[in-house]
C-alpha cells in the first residue's frame, strides 16, 4: 500500500510525500532491497535535489533488479550511476 502511495505521489510530482511513503515502505517486512521501491525512492530524492542519496538508491536497484528497471525511466536516473561519486 505504501509503495503504491509513493508511486502515485511521484507521478503527481509530489516528491517529498513520495519520499516519505517509500521510506516507510522500506520498514515493512521483507521490503528492504525491493528494487521497485528503491527506484521510486531514488527518483523522488533526485527530484528533491538529494543527488548523493538518490545515487545510493539507484545502485541498490542495479544490484537487485538490474539495468532493465531503468529502461522505461528518464535517462537522467541511470546516467547518475555513470558519474563519479564525490566523497
Amino acid at each position: 500500500m505504501l509503495t503504491a502511495l509513493g508511486d502515485t505521489y511521484f507521478a503527481k510530482g509530489e516528491f517529498k510525500s513520495g519520499e516519505q511513503a517509500l521510506l516507510s515502505a522500506l520498514h515493512c517486512p521483507n521490503m528492504f532491497g525491493n528494487p521497485i521501491i528503491h527506484l521510486r525512492l531514488g527518483q523522488c530524492q533526485f527530484e528533491l535535489g538529494d543527488i548523493h542519496t538518490a545515487k545510493k538508491q539507484f545502485q541498490q536497484v542495479l544490484q537487485q533488479g538490474g539495468k532493465v528497471l531503468f529502461e522505461k525511466e528518464k535517462n537522467q536516473y541511470f546516467d547518475l550511476l555513470q558519474e563519479p561519486t564525490n566523497p
